[in-house]
């Protein structure tokens, strides 16, 4: 017979809910959790698009730099440039077949991310538990602020492939 694990509690007394059992329930409280939301295929692709977009852009430039007599310093940073996206392309697309995270934790706010950050997935980030995810805003506002949710995420980027609602058993 197993033992039931430590409980472990906010500073509010709230369950974290650190131990799931293969049915996505709580250990602890007795929360299960049902897939609310999951990621389609272009979801998780557009971040991959961009970035090939950006390796090829930032190749192409160098290429045309390099032979047309532009000074080595631009042309450094195009190098640059293509390299770290062409890596970003690459490790996006492995990403998905590797063991995926999991985080619990209560839906906060939604954050906007500036429009000339390149790095960024989405647009927006949302805070679940003590993690900040990339959202969209479709996706964020399918939940109410303080659900409490379990995110099936890619542990890379952080993009999030399922979402999962916490309720309660009824009494």
């Amino acid at each position: 017979m197993a033992r039931k694990p430590v409980s472990s509690n906010d500073a509010q007394g709230e369950c974290l809910h650190l131990y799931m059992t293969k049915e996505a329930t709580c250990a602890h409280c007795g929360m299960h959790f049902a897939l609310a939301w999951q990621a389609g295929q272009g979801w998780i692709t557009s971040p991959l698009r961009k970035n090939m977009m950006l390796a090829l852009a930032s190749g192409s430039a160098y290429v045309f730099l390099r032979f047309g007599g532009g000074d080595s310093l631009t042309q450094a940073l195009f190098l640059v440039a293509g390299v770290l996206f062409l890596t970003r392309t690459i490790l996006g697309g492995l990403e998905p077949f590797a063991r995926h995270g999991f985080v619990p934790g209560k839906l906060g706010t939604l954050y906007t991310r500036s429009r000339m950050n390149l790095l960024a997935p989405k647009p927006n980030v949302a805070e679940i538990g003590r993690v900040k995810f990339p959202l969209d805003k479709d996706t964020y506002y399918q939940f109410k602020e303080g659900d409490t949710l379990l995110v099936e995420h890619l542990r890379w980027s952080r993009l999030p492939v399922a979402i999962y609602r916490g309720t309660l058993p009824s009494k």
